[in-house]
């Protein structure tokens, strides 16, 4: 991905708006359609620790534009962004010891696609944080300790709640999106055209054609989306061993160093990707792979936890 900081150029940003309103909204459909000319009034690149917005734009040229979150931390910057989150010159510019000591305030951080990319304040950009991994764990006997209610809060903050929720947009702006594409635009202009001309047959007949086509395509898209989120969605209760003692909480509150029980009768879908401590267990994972046969796992062993790099391309999910 690449990233761009923006932060909004105020007197432009006005000049848009009424500009927009001048010209009766076709300002808006060409920035609407063309959204790098939009970025390029409004925006001022800026260094990323300022940044109100980003640019991101991906290896296909599909541009989006996200807004950067700002949320209080307290913690370290080392809890954070372990070493082996970073690379080995970023390591060698910062300093282990520095970095441990100090103190992060206010967290930076977007959401793309639903992978969280947070600020490292020294090294002045972002970073995925999908492939964190506690630099506590050595050994499988610090794993069985557990976390703290503290250190839960604190991984709360940073990883935010077990949930893949894809929002859904509502039926009007599904509607407002599908009307504003330029070949509806396009018909609009026709069916104006051909009413000026005394076509009024020719005209009603566009229009019904192209009510027909937006109405069959928001009921497929809602349905689509429907079934996409109600898929993607699962929240269950875990048996969770935390601050020294077992409790039942919703999979939603999980974060990363949680032990919970898998040998619930009631437990049939694994709420997150775990690693296996203590005894076997057998996985169907067909959802994820395709494959009919279930898979049997082990108990994770002290070698393979220290190998374990969850960013390398060659991350076996059998180690899981």
């Amino acid at each position: 991905l690449t990233l761009v900081g923006y932060r909004f150029h105020r007197i432009r940003l006005y000049i848009y708006y009424l500009l927009c309103f001048l010209s009766g909204g076709l300002l808006y459909l060409l920035s609407r359609w063309l959204p790098k000319l939009w970025i390029w009034w409004v925006g001022n690149a800026c260094e990323m620790k300022k940044a109100e917005w980003l640019l991101v734009e991906n290896q296909w040229g599909e541009i989006s534009i996200e807004k950067v979150q700002r949320k209080f931390y307290g913690g370290t910057v080392a809890s954070i962004f372990p070493s082996d989150l970073l690379e080995e010159s970023d390591i060698a510019k910062l300093g282990t010891n520095h970095m441990a000591e100090e103190t992060l305030h206010l967290m930076h951080y977007f959401d793309h696609r639903h992978l969280r990319f947070i600020f490292h304040p020294w090294l002045g950009r972002f970073l995925q944080h999908g492939y964190w991994k506690d630099p506590s764990w050595t050994n499988i006997r610090s794993l069985k300790t557990g976390i703290s209610r503290e250190i839960h809060n604190e991984r709360e903050v940073i990883f935010g709640a077990n949930l893949i929720d894809v929002e859904g947009k509502s039926t009007s702006q599904l509607l407002y999106d599908e009307v504003l594409h330029p070949f509806y635009i396009f018909q609009i202009f026709s069916i104006i055209l051909w009413c000026t001309d005394e076509y009024y047959y020719y005209a009603i007949c566009i229009f019904i054609i192209s009510v027909t086509s937006v109405t069959s395509t928001l009921i497929e898209t809602k349905q689509t989306l429907k079934r996409l989120r109600e898929m993607s969605r699962f929240v269950c209760d875990v048996r969770v061993f935390r601050g020294g003692l077992w409790r039942v909480v919703s999979s939603e509150d999980l974060v990363p160093g949680d032990i919970f029980e898998i040998s619930d009768p009631n437990l049939h879908i694994f709420p997150c990707d775990a690693l296996l401590l203590a005894g076997d267990c057998i996985v169907n994972e067909s959802m994820l792979t395709g494959e009919s046969i279930p898979v049997s796992k082990l108990p994770i062993t002290d070698t393979v936890l220290q190998m374990l790099d969850f960013s390398s391309p060659n991350f076996s999910p059998d180690d899981l």
